[in-house]
C-alpha cells in the first residue's frame, strides 16, 4: 500500500473492531498494489475466509463493505451463494469529502447482504448489496458503479458513499480486504 493509504487503513483499525465486535487485531489477505489485478488472485487469496473488510479507494472515497461468512462460491446460482448472504454484512466509509469520521451503514431490518467474487472473464472484481441495491467494484480499466443503496443500508445514497449514482461509474483504483481476528 501507498504510505498515506496504508497510514489511513491503520488509523481505522480501531473502528473495524467497534464495527465488528472483533478485537484481535487483522491481516491483509489482498492488496491490488502488490497482489495485482487478477480475479483468480483476488479470489483464491479470500475464498473461504471469514470476517474479511473489502476496503476500495476512489478518488477522495475510501469504503468498502464487510462479509461475516465465509464466501465459499462464485456461481450465484449455487446453494452455498444461498448461504453466504448474512444478515451482520454493512457497508462503510473510511474518507468522503462530506465526513467528519469513518462512518458504518449497517443493512435495514430484514435484509441479508451478499458478497458475490465474480471469475476471471470479467471486469468486475466483486460486488456487494442486497438484491438490486449493490455496488460493483470493476477494476481500475473499467468503470465501477453503484445502484440505490438507500434501498437497503440506514442513511446511505449513492452519491456519499461514491460520489456519483447509476449510470454514472468511478473509478476503483485500488482494493485491500482484510480479514478481522
Amino acid at each position: 500500500m501507498g504510505d498515506d493509504q496504508l497510514l489511513y487503513v491503520i488509523k481505522c483499525s480501531k473502528y473495524y473492531a467497534e464495527w465488528t465486535d472483533r478485537h484481535c487485531g487483522y491481516q491483509t489477505l489482498y492488496d491490488s498494489d502488490t497482489d495485482g489485478l487478477s480475479n483468480l488472485t483476488l479470489n483464491h487469496k479470500v475464498m473461504n475466509k471469514p470476517h474479511c473488510l473489502f476496503i476500495c479507494f476512489a478518488h477522495d472515497h475510501i469504503f468498502g463493505t464487510y462479509s461475516n461468512r465465509k464466501i465459499t462460491t462464485i456461481d450465484p446460482l449455487s446453494d452455498d451463494y444461498e448461504k453466504s448472504k448474512d444478515s451482520k454484512n454493512f457497508a462503510f466509509s473510511l474518507l468522503a469529502p462530506h465526513l467528519e469520521s469513518p462512518r458504518k451503514y449497517p443493512l435495514l431490518p430484514g435484509k441479508r447482504g451478499s458478497l458475490s467474487l465474480h471469475d476471471m472473464n470479467t471486469p468486475c472484481w466483486f460486488d456487494f448489496g442486497y438484491g438490486a441495491s449493490r455496488v460493483y467494484v470493476h477494476k481500475p480499466t473499467s468503470k465501477s458503479f453503484v445502484k440505490q443503496l438507500a434501498r437497503s443500508y440506514e442513511g446511505l445514497t449513492d452519491e456519499d458513499y461514491v460520489g456519483c449514482s447509476f449510470p454514472s461509474g468511478f473509478t476503483c483504483t485500488r482494493i485491500v480486504v482484510l480479514q478481522i481476528n
